[in-house]
């Protein structure tokens, strides 16, 4: 398989390098095959999301004080994602979207839970 590495992001899990697609998958970089499942029991969309945030920039998540957020560290900004937002496709994958890094966004469990699948 052919691998564009300028379009992925590379994260090991455990003792196995995975390179995580623009595109939305992931391949095992010691068997040099596609995963569908992450040993970690993590999603690809969430673990493609999380290496593509750059959290020192991000907004203050809904909910959350400003001043709170403004006070946590990059890594305390990821654990807070990480624990309380989910990933969110933009265009639900039921009406055609994609699990491809632009229409991927993180929302809170309640915006997500709201929104349902509109766009």
């Amino acid at each position: 398989m052919l691998l564009n590495i300028l379009k992925c992001e590379i994260d090991q899990i455990g003792t196995s390098r995975y390179a995580f697609h623009t595109n939305g998958y992931a391949i095992n970089l010691d068997t040099k095959k596609k995963v569908k499942n992450l040993p970690d029991g993590s999603s690809i969309a969430r673990r493609l999301l999380h290496l593509n945030t750059d959290y020192s920039t991000m907004k203050t998540p809904k909910g959350l004080p400003y001043r709170l957020w403004n006070q946590m560290n990059v890594e305390e900004r990821r654990e807070y994602v990480d624990y309380n937002m989910e990933v969110d496709h933009k265009i639900p994958t039921s009406k055609g979207g994609s699990d491809r890094l632009i229409n991927l966004q993180w929302l809170t469990r309640k915006e997500n839970s709201s929104k349902g699948n509109n766009v």
